[in-house]
């Protein structure tokens, strides 16, 4: 029998979903046209310049944090942000909707951003990005987005202009918001990182500032980012990182994110998994070399009705889900309050298909072969996985 205080919540998860969703049928609709009315002209545009241009997908926020938890990770106030552009060279995730962009300009936005996000993966900047050191990272994106402004503008004379446009009006909104107080704010490591990038969107962008390399590869970035790094620590105090410029975005490490194929039902026919959604999509945490167990640990069973929750195990080889009656619904909402999980792949097929505003990766297809005396088989669209079966149809 369910607790109280667990009735109380799902009665309140309940009419909070019912109240979004009344809102967002009365909101008045936005003129802007968002990313999804864009998406395909901007994979023909970015095929122009960038034959290998990955599939653009939706930016994500970060996971929600509560204020506790912000506090305990030393996140300030000026490093927090909303979605960004980034790539991971898989995949360019842009926002849906862009804010504060009028309506007529907001193609040429998309435009521009996708571009930058294009050729940071054609440089191979998601390879090199670091990992767990903050400073590093912010330095080395920093030289990643004054060679990639400068390479953009001697590929195409056009974007020149738009992307010296696009550096001062950033620049505009940091002087906005940076006031005395929260200049004050910064420690002297932030105040260096700060100087530097305001100094880059300053300048033009085929004349980068001496105090920011655009170097020619991405290795030659990461080198220069250490050399800097163990400079700028000298001056003391801690680094908790800047305030993001929305026209560069991010960029990620590559992360192994495949489609999983549709189960098997005890009877030997494929079952369709149930479906579910999920607010935002956690992103994908590549394991470190000492994290699988060779075997499980020991678990102990609770001896209550334990809330269904999703964790990432960080390690531990945890035992099977066997619910055969699952919830995607609720697992979506749990799944989208973490900032990034971990991709495990069973032998077993998946129970739940959990779906975003992200559409799914597919798998390269192969050219169709003759595995047989007069039969080749040939890939058909299956439009409910969103991808290509291999043996679709046989022709003899």
């Amino acid at each position: 029998m369910a607790e109280p205080e667990d009735i109380i919540i799902e009665a309140a998860h309940a009419a909070t979903s019912a109240v979004r969703a009344l809102w967002l049928r009365r909101a008045a609709p936005d003129p802007s046209p968002r990313l999804a009315d864009l998406r395909r002209r901007l994979d023909l545009f970015l095929a122009t310049l960038f034959p290998d241009a990955p599939e653009i997908g939706v930016a994500q926020a970060d996971a929600p944090r509560f204020l506790l938890a912000r506090w305990a990770a030393g996140i300030p106030a000026h490093a927090r942000s909303g979605p960004l552009p980034s790539t991971d060279g898989v995949r360019i995730r842009l926002p849906a909707a862009l804010e504060g962009v009028e309506p007529d300009a907001t193609p040429a936005a998309y435009r521009l951003l996708a571009l930058q996000q294009a050729a940071r993966a054609h440089r191979g900047t998601p390879a090199l990005v670091p990992g767990g050191d903050s400073l590093l990272r912010d330095l080395y994106l920093l030289a990643e987005a004054a060679a990639v402004d400068r390479w953009l503008g001697t590929l195409a004379a056009r974007l020149a202009e738009p992307i010296a446009e696009a550096r001062r009006a950033a620049l505009r909104t940091r002087a906005g918001r940076a006031g005395g107080r929260a200049r004050a704010r910064l420690t002297r490591q932030e105040a260096e990182v700060e100087r530097r990038l305001r100094l880059l969107l300053g300048a033009p962008p085929d004349t980068p500032p001496d105090e920011v390399s655009a170097a020619d590869t991405p290795a030659e970035s990461l080198r220069w980012a250490k050399e800097e790094a163990a400079k700028i620590r000298r001056l003391g105090g801690r680094y908790r990182g800047i305030a993001p410029v929305a026209l560069w975005g991010t960029a990620a490490p590559p992360s192994d994110d495949l489609p999983t194929p549709a189960r098997e039902s005890r009877d030997g026919r494929r079952a369709a998994p149930s479906e579910g959604r999920m607010a935002r999509r956690p992103r994908v945490r590549r394991p470190a070399e000492d994290e699988d167990d060779a075997r499980p640990g020991i678990w102990l069973p609770r001896a209550d009705d334990p809330k269904e929750s999703v964790e990432d195990p960080m390690g531990l080889a945890r035992p099977t889900d066997r619910d055969e009656e699952g919830r995607p619904g609720e697992l979506g909402d749990s799944l989208s309050e973490l900032g990034e999980a971990r991709l495990v792949r069973t032998p077993e097929p998946a129970r739940e298909i959990l779906l975003s505003d992200e559409p799914p990766t597919r798998l390269p297809l192969p050219p169709s072969t003759s595995l047989s005396a007069g039969a080749l088989f040939y890939p058909e669209w299956d439009c409910r996985a969103g991808r290509y079966r291999l043996r679709g149809a046989v022709v003899r």
